[in-house]
């Protein structure tokens, strides 16, 4: 079975993607104010996730970090774990931050102080939208592929789409399915159909379907390796059968 998100309530939990900055006391100029998006997962109390610092005036020097911590209440607190990757001056170093966030009660906004040893300064976040995507129906294209028609709400996407289409015993994608194809939606060069409201695509153009009495199902998965980031509700698989003749 397709593993589904985790119900949340934007007052119980932290999971999704955040975007603001942080300012360093008694610092200016390029490191002064330095932008800060943060992808953050939940369980229970325990946040894991990865974030990414970047200077707003010199976009070329960033950080990348493991980073995590514990949600309790509607504290947040932050350690930050490592440095995957990162670029800068000469004269100046990524730090590892511990912080206290409190988040607001519209469970939109992550605020507090931060710091590294005798460094700080404060920091604020705002919750980013996650789009609500639903695969709502598909069926064969003659005379090849398969035409998966879907609903994106709330926000665009912006990282690639994956589908990925399987044929099974039923309408269940359990061991007895069988991939057959995989096709992905780059922003780069299918934008257009990332957008909010509703799409169709054709999968696997050049691949013919026909009835198989032992895999009469054709299963498509949306998104099945979760590298989007989505609202709390999406609907990821949908299925139809071919008969046999």
């Amino acid at each position: 079975m397709i593993e589904r998100l985790d119900s949340r309530s934007l007052l119980s939990s932290i999971a999704g993607l955040w975007a603001g900055s942080r300012t360093e006391k008694g610092l200016s100029g390029t490191f002064g104010t330095v932008s800060v998006d943060m992808n953050l997962t939940q369980s229970r109390t325990v946040v894991t996730g990865t974030e990414r610092r970047s200077s707003p005036i010199d976009k070329e020097y960033f950080v990348d970090i493991i980073t995590g911590g514990t949600f309790v209440g509607n504290t947040f607190a932050l350690r930050d774990q490592s440095i995957t990757s990162s670029q800068t001056t000469s004269n100046y170093t990524w730090l590892l931050y511990k912080a206290t966030l409190q988040l607001s009660p519209d469970g939109q906004t992550l605020s507090g102080t931060w710091h590294a040893g005798n460094i700080g300064g404060t920091m604020t976040l705002e919750r980013v939208p996650l789009p609500l995507f639903t695969l709502t129906a598909a069926h064969a294209h003659h005379p090849n592929g398969i035409t998966v028609h879907y609903r994106i709400a709330t926000a665009a996407i912006t990282h690639p789409l994956l589908f990925q289409v399987y044929r099974s015993t039923d309408s269940d994608l359990n061991s007895s399915a069988e991939l057959i194809g995989s096709q992905t939606l780059s922003p780069k060069s299918h934008a257009n159909r990332l957008t909010i409201g509703s799409h169709r695509v054709t999968l696997l153009s050049k691949i013919p379907l026909t009835g198989d009495k032992k895999r009469p199902y054709v299963i498509i998965v949306a998104n099945g390796k979760r590298a989007v980031v989505e609202a709390d509700g999406s609907s990821n698989v949908t299925f139809f059968r071919l008969h046999s003749f």
